[in-house]
């Protein structure tokens, strides 16, 4: 597929090689696909995965409005809204003078290295260390927001402006 090839092509094919109706299935990326959107325009990569599922069918209770279920959209744009706002976080990145607040069970089950980061910390705590990490002059803050954007909302949507140092960083 080319990257500026838009995915209703995909979604046609997929649906009538599997000999099911176009309009049954669902395709997701990080967020819900669109017919019109492209490789290029939701940054997918040569590995990544799109999922697909059948659509479940409307029923009574939910067109009535009395179920809630979020989107996948909705499940990103509150983790993005915990990760601004800074309520109940517990611990901190210092990044020169900037405090940057997290929680820690976000990055713990997000991550292999904070799960084992904390787990050290817990089993030798240091006088006036705990809930805080500081980050060497190397890194630049918006290298740390984006890492902690991607631990979040599972995307960073300003990697295309990252200078190849900042994208190294990140990695």
């Amino acid at each position: 597929m080319l990257k500026t090839q838009r995915f209703s092509s995909l979604f046609r094919h997929y649906a009538k090689y599997h000999g099911l109706r176009k309009d049954d299935l669902e395709y997701n990326f990080v967020n819900p696909l669109d017919n019109e959107d492209t490789p290029e325009s939701v940054q997918l990569q040569r590995n990544d995965t799109i999922n697909v599922r059948k659509r479940r069918p409307v029923d009574s209770e939910e067109r009535s409005g009395s179920v809630s279920i979020p989107s996948g959209t909705d499940y990103f744009t509150a983790m993005r809204n915990l990760l601004d706002n800074g309520e109940h976080t517990d611990m901190i990145f210092v990044v020169g003078t900037t405090a940057i607040r997290a929680h820690r069970c976000i990055l713990a089950a997000r991550g292999i290295f904070f799960k084992e980061e904390f787990r050290r910390e817990i089993a030798s705590p240091q006088e006036g260390s705990e809930g805080r990490i500081e980050v060497g002059d190397e890194v630049s803050e918006g290298v740390v927001r984006a890492v902690l954007e991607f631990v979040y909302c599972n995307r960073v949507p300003g990697i295309v402006n990252f200078t190849v140092s900042e994208f190294q960083t990140c990695i």
